[in-house]
C-alpha cells in the first residue's frame, strides 16, 4: 500500500505529541494484523521505527511513500459495514518525536512509528 504525498505537505513532520489516529484490520491470537499488509502488532508496543522515503509515482505526476505505518485520522462512517465483514478497527498512537506525512485529502497519516494501544467497538 502506498502513501501519496500531498503536494501541500511535502515536508515531514515531527510529532510534537502523541497523535490520535486509527487502523484496519483484524484479530489472530490475540495481536492486531493490518488489512493490507498482514503485519502484525502487539498492543501497547511501540513499533520498529521506519525510514520514511519518498519516491515519485512511476504513473503520475505524484510522490509516494511506501513503506511506514498507515493510518487514518477518522474512523470512516461506513464501518459498520466492514466489520461485519471480521475487520475492526483499533485506536493508534503516533508517538510524540516520531516523523509522520499527513494527507488530509484522504485522512491519512504515515508515520515512522506507532502503538497499537485497543480496540474500538462499533
Amino acid at each position: 500500500m502506498c502513501f501519496i504525498v500531498h503536494p501541500n505537505y511535502f515536508k515531514p513532520k515531527i510529532a510534537e505529541q502523541d497523535i490520535e489516529c486509527y487502523k484496519l484490520g483484524s484479530l489472530k491470537d490475540g495481536k492486531f494484523v493490518s488489512k493490507f499488509l498482514n503485519y502484525v502488532y502487539e498492543f501497547g508496543k511501540i513499533q520498529p521505527k521506519i525510514e520514511l522515503k519518498i519516491s515519485p509515482c512511476t504513473s503520475t505526476s505524484e510522490y509516494k511513500i511506501t513503506y511506514g505505518y498507515h493510518s487514518l485520522m477518522a474512523i470512516p462512517p461506513y464501518s459498520r459495514y466492514i466489520v461485519q465483514l471480521n475487520y475492526c478497527y483499533v485506536n493508534c498512537i503516533i508517538p510524540k518525536g516520531a516523523v509522520y506525512f499527513v494527507n488530509p485529502d484522504v485522512q491519512e497519516y504515515v508515520s515512522s512509528q506507532i502503538i497499537i494501544q485497543e480496540i474500538i467497538t462499533l
